[in-house]
């Protein structure tokens, strides 16, 4: 998902509880790719970094 998107649509950093903005992670590359997983109603999504 690339950063212009995640800015775009108030994406909340949830490590800040704050929009997030890319310039706090210099060596994270233009966006990030989420992985999920659910199963028995709970749910783990995990941001990869891309570079």
């Amino acid at each position: 998902m690339p950063d212009s998107y995640l800015q775009a649509n108030e994406f909340i950093d949830e490590s800040t509880n704050q929009p997030y903005n890319p310039a706090n992670y210099p060596l994270q590359g233009t966006g990030l790719f989420f992985v999920g997983l659910e199963a028995n109603g709970q749910r783990a999504i995990a941001p990869v970094f891309l570079t």
